[in-house]
């Protein structure tokens, strides 16, 4: 198997336990906490999201940031294999927080789960050209106080 198809492989494994791990997240929480009483930031830390999985495999975390960058047949190849669907459950998420007024309703959902996913994949990116070791996972933490609660103070 090419080293192209193996990583694929593993790409479509890694959006399938994210989606996995998201949905039985949501599940938990809205059944400790009630739909209306949760927050994303309580799912997302339930699910460990994405840095939680890549930081735990630092080769993993190589084949996303390199070949996602570096191969237009992988990125493809990606796509389909749920890229666009692990995309999609952020956006449905902020979509159903400004339905429910937790989220402001002036902003494009699309654009807004973009960024998100952005600021985790720029996470992964520096950890893995970091020259000193740290956890990747507790970025997570960092990216969502500054998605949610903004920079202005």
């Amino acid at each position: 198997m090419s080293h192209s198809l193996r990583s694929t492989g593993q790409a479509r494994a890694v959006v399938a336990d994210k989606r996995e791990a998201i949905l039985k997240a949501a599940v938990k929480v809205f059944a400790r906490k009630g739909f209306f009483n949760s927050k994303v930031a309580d799912v997302a830390g339930e699910a460990g999201m994405h840095l939680e999985k890549l930081g735990a495999d630092r080769d993993l975390a190589i084949v996303f940031q390199v070949e996602l960058r570096g191969s237009t047949k992988f990125m493809e190849e990606f796509s389909a294999a749920g890229f666009a669907e692990y995309l999609e459950i952020i956006h449905q998420t902020i979509e159903d927080g400004q339905k429910t007024g937790v989220f402001r309703r002036d902003l494009n959902a699309t654009v807004c789960s973009k960024i998100l996913f952005g600021a985790l994949d720029e996470m992964v990116t520096n950890w893995i050209l970091s020259k000193k070791p740290y956890p990747l996972a507790p970025m997570a933490d960092e990216v969502l106080k500054v998605f949610f609660g903004g920079v202005l103070k």
